[in-house]
């Protein structure tokens, strides 16, 4: 048995942008909107361009 190159790192702490999408995945509200990622779809998963972007 061979020891892992890959043993001596240590965890990284977890990413915060991926934890916001963890929370937002568990809100059930109906209009909530994710804005974390960039890329934003509708409920058809569609591209959704934000009004205030449009002008």
């Amino acid at each position: 048995m061979s020891i892992s190159r890959f043993s001596v790192l240590k965890p990284s702490t977890p990413d915060a942008i991926f934890a916001l999408v963890g929370r937002f995945n568990l809100d059930k509200n109906p209009n909530k909107i994710n804005l974390a990622i960039g890329a934003y779809k509708d409920e058809n998963q569609k591209p959704w361009v934000l009004p205030s972007v449009k002008l």
